[in-house]
């Protein structure tokens, strides 16, 4: 009967049932009434609807109340909505918010069981007839709930789940597409295929959320999903960005899940679910958060969930390649301890926007609910803030922007597990909201958007960017880690269909290189002198990926952090140079050097941050100011390399 009861929230309704068979409800009516008026609770009761709404009332009256009168069905609570008084008397409710639309809001593709108009979400639906509903019924109607769940976080983001009130500003405007009318079903990729292609002709559309997993998980090493080849051509092809939830784990309430926890992620059966091994594109994962204080969750907020999945790969194998998944982990909601082990969709999950009338005739605001398929659409909220603050940008640079604003993975290591294995459960960590939409006066963030030729067929080509630093940092009492330096470099490739090793077969990579000449550049790059001696920093000896294996899969996101002490800035001027280097994929250049489709250039995005990092009281507040008046980052040189590096 408390199934839906939160304590944390301060409206609650009581659902009654009139069987007069079994009671008289008149008399309980009466008794219960008289309950609450000695107890001194808040209440107004709907005849019509047979519904009593409580205010400010304890857990414990509400189990009393349970147990005393028979009329009561269920106990519901809901973040408070506002109360009207309908035309015929009876009691109206509606959401306790309202949306405001700003001009140019993106546009996000919502591909999943359609999204409710009977919502706050109804001005942004941009739908205009039923041509993007698979069933040529009406993809404003969601019988499901979920694809209404999912659109709420993408357009509104977490403030849904944090009990929005008043007004409440959209990031974007929603297109529903709608592909499934139940929580299964058989969906050919075609239809997807054919769905995002529309939006983008017709709405422009650049940002789509996918939450429809195949239901097996991926052998260990199996090659990509013909689902994943499909969203990756059209990424390519059409210059959009596909948010991919990893896909859910179901622990059925075992606790032995809990107990192996993290150990239990190394099983096969929690690698993840095609097509979210997509490389072009964005895949999540799931951190415990649900953006509330909630001290019933099995596990830390900042830690995966039990039911969020991991990379397919081997793991014994993880430092052979650079490549892995998820690309990054945000909120997803959490399992609680309950006196029956574990449960969920109480007090640790998200709460949800809902399709405001369900089957038994109750209206409900919100729901309780956790997946990897409520980050997803929450990750992608953040990529339409940042579009509204800096449009025009190519999908690789809002892509490379969010995840250079991720916490280091090393801060989610497990016992057992190496750097590179973690990465498998949390790819590059949980982007930071302000670190992606906002420089200060001590950090500032920068994006470099270029293309580079993978070169001839056993050469490659290195592209030079020269970074000035401000000369008061020559001065400054710190010496160790002056500044930390986050680099992240994506770029899309159109992949190699059946080729797992060469799937993509374009090879770019960066480094820091010291204040050098040209030819002092290309001498070390080519191996007649040492490349040691060019890099900027003695721990960064390699590029951030190497071509020279032939049986490595590249990784076209790629992150390094670098800190950078004093010494580093006098020996070389106030002058660092970032190099860009591209080559084809070793195992099948042959085949590509006469391919138009390859043999080309190839658009790639670098998302650079630079932190003055040192104590706050250090702090000179200059670092934005005079890096931005010093720096336009445009290519300084392009070497043609003359050995096969």
């Amino acid at each position: 009967m408390l199934n839906r009861f939160d304590n944390e929230l301060s409206l609650h309704y009581i659902d009654l049932v009139n069987e007069s068979s079994i009671f008289n409800f008149d008399s309980i009516k009466f008794d219960l009434i008289a309950y609450l008026k000695s107890n001194e609770v808040s209440y107004k009761w709907d005849n019509l609807s047979r519904i009593v709404e409580l205010h400010e009332v304890s857990e414990e009256i509400l189990i009393e109340i349970c147990n005393n009168f028979d009329i009561v069905l269920s106990i519901n609570s809901i973040t408070t909505a506002k109360v009207t008084q309908g035309l015929f008397g009876q009691v109206e409710r509606d959401y306790p918010f309202e949306v405001i639309i700003n001009d140019d809001l993106p546009i996000i593709g919502i591909i999943d069981t359609g999204v409710s108009n009977l919502t706050p979400l109804k001005e942004l639906l941009i739908n205009t007839d039923n041509d993007y509903d698979r069933f040529k019924n009406n993809p404003l109607l969601d019988s499901v709930g979920h694809g209404t769940a999912v659109g709420a976080f993408a357009s509104l983001g977490k403030v849904i789940a944090e009990n929005p009130n008043g007004k409440v500003n959209a990031d974007a405007k929603l297109l529903s597409i709608k592909v499934l009318d139940s929580d299964s079903g058989d969906l050919p990729i075609s239809v997807i295929e054919n769905y995002i292609r529309k939006a983008s002709f017709e709405h422009g559309v650049k940002i789509f959320v996918l939450t429809i997993n195949f239901k097996t998980p991926k052998k260990t090493n199996e090659d990509y999903s013909t689902y994943a080849y499909v969203l990756d051509k059209l990424s390519y092809e059409l210059d959009i960005l596909v948010f991919i939830s990893i896909g859910n784990y179901d622990i059925a309430y075992q606790q032995s899940e809990l107990d192996n926890y993290p150990s239990n992620f190394i099983n096969e059966t929690y690698n993840l679910l095609a097509p979210s091994e997509s490389i072009n594109n964005i895949t999540i994962g799931s951190i415990g958060d649900n953006f509330r204080d909630s001290l019933e969750s099995v596990t830390d907020k900042n830690h995966p969930t039990l039911f969020t999945r991991t990379f397919h790969f081997d793991f014994e194998n993880s430092s052979k390649h650079k490549v892995f998944k998820p690309d990054l982990v945000y909120a997803g909601g959490n399992y609680e301890h309950s006196p029956y082990g574990i449960c969920s969709g109480i007090n640790a999950s998200l709460q949800v926007l809902s399709q405001p009338y369900e089957e038994n005739g109750n209206t409900e605001f919100f729901d309780k609910l956790m997946g990897t398929s409520l980050s997803a659409p929450l990750v992608a909220n953040l990529v339409a803030k940042l579009m509204k603050l800096y449009p025009g940008l190519n999908s690789q640079s809002y892509k490379s922007l969010l995840i250079n604003s991720t916490s280091s993975y090393k801060n989610y290591s497990f016992t057992g597990y190496s750097e590179s294995q973690v990465k498998y459960i949390v790819g590059n960590g949980i982007p930071n909201e302000e670190a992606l939409l906002y420089s200060n006066d001590d950090t500032i963030t920068m994006v470099l958007e270029d293309s580079i030729n993978p070169g001839e067929i056993k050469s490659g080509v290195v592209k030079y960017y020269q970074i000035n630093i401000p000369e008061y940092l020559n001065t400054h009492e710190k010496k160790i880690a002056l500044l930390e330096i986050n680099v992240t470099l994506c770029y899309k490739s159109l992949p190699l269909k059946d080729n797992q090793i060469g799937y993509n077969p374009i090879h770019m990579a960066f480094n820091l290189f010291k204040n050098l000449d040209e030819q002092t550049l290309k001498d070390a790059l080519s191996g007649t002198t040492k490349f040691d001696e060019v890099v900027l920093l003695k721990s960064s000896k390699n590029w951030s990926q190497d071509a020279y294996y032939k049986g490595r899969i590249l990784n076209n996101c790629q992150k390094v952090r670098y800190t950078v002490p004093k010494e580093v800035i006098l020996e070389n001027d106030n002058i660092f140079v970032i190099g860009v280097n591209s080559i084809f994929h070793k195992l099948v250049r042959k085949q590509l050097i006469n391919d138009d489709n390859y043999n080309k250039n190839h658009d790639f995005s670098l998302a650079i941050s630079i932190r003055e990092n040192t104590s706050e009281s250090k702090l000179k507040g200059r670092l934005y100011n005079d890096l931005s008046a010093i720096n336009t980052l445009e290519n300084t040189n392009t070497l043609d390399l003359d050995l096969d590096v």
